[in-house]
């Protein structure tokens, strides 16, 4: 049993009956990159990603829906999920007569800055990719714990996590996201000093691929 055809509105709140949603990504897919939709739109935009758990069967699936169309109403369907900021790793557009907006990250001010060091490697991580992250593991543990308490420090080993599923690509953090191609408006700069300094002090001194 799987999470499909999320084409309009009785279908959407046949999903919300049969599955229980969590939200874990709400991101922007950077050029070139693009998802399909729950409804089968293709999406090059923002998009949300949901972990599914089955009411009945308590079967797990993930779900993929546009930010501001079929997540939106997933969301707004009776009971109600609380939606979760936007990551976006570009620069923000300056404000016109000194006008105040969000901050570029959109990732909200209670963030313990370790946190958001974790959440921002992993999301660039996943725009790196161009794809999603699978059901469970590291990346959506560590996302879903942020996500239920961001302000409360994450433990310092959390970096080894994040650093050794870069790892695996054997090649940097930095490295991927100077091999993208060229955004509009240019992306962030981002540093990680936290997680350097936890993976600098971890007893495993494991080579940094941040």
């Amino acid at each position: 049993m799987a999470i499909s055809n999320g084409r309009g509105d009785e279908n959407k709140e046949r999903i919300r009956r049969e599955w229980d949603l969590v939200p874990v990504l709400h991101t922007r897919l950077l050029n070139g990159q693009s998802i399909k939709c729950c409804c089968e739109v293709g999406v090059t935009t923002t998009y949300y990603r949901f972990d599914g758990t089955h009411r009945v069967s308590g079967k797990h699936d993930v779900l993929f829906a546009h930010a501001q169309g079929c997540a939106r109403k997933l969301m707004g369907i009776a009971p109600t999920i609380a939606p979760i900021p936007l990551f976006n790793p570009l620069q923000a557009t300056p404000l016109a007569h000194g006008a105040r907006g969000g901050g570029a990250g959109g990732d909200g001010a209670r963030m313990h800055p370790f946190n958001r060091e974790l959440y921002e490697a992993i999301h660039l991580l996943l725009m790196c990719w161009g794809r999603p992250p699978a059901s469970g593991g590291p990346l959506v543990d560590i996302l879903d714990e942020i996500r239920r308490a961001p302000d409360v420090a994450l433990p310092l080993w959390k970096a080894k996590s994040v650093n050794s599923v870069v790892e695996k690509g054997q090649r940097t953090l930095t490295a991927m996201l100077q091999a993208l191609p060229p955004q509009n408006p240019p992306m962030r700069a981002f540093d990680f000093p936290l997680m350097h300094e936890a993976l600098e002090n971890h007893r495993d001194r494991p080579v940094i691929w941040l």
